[in-house]
């Protein structure tokens, strides 16, 4: 059984360059949707960015 209620992931992690921060990927029903194209200083900024990403994706769909 699937959860259609909530189809979108985000996940937080941490950037290969530059060393420290982080990107954000976007998933629906585990298939990659949409990612970062730039790195944040925090996980909090990562994040908020994503959210605003997603909430896109659900406005425009």
């Amino acid at each position: 059984m699937t959860n259609d209620a909530h189809p979108f992931t985000l996940e937080i992690g941490l950037a290969f360059r530059p060393v420290g921060y982080c990107t954000w990927e976007i998933r629906k029903h585990g298939q990659l949707i949409q990612r970062s194209d730039r790195s944040h200083r925090t996980a909090a900024r990562a994040k908020a960015d994503g959210l605003a990403a997603m909430e896109r994706l659900v406005r425009d769909a």
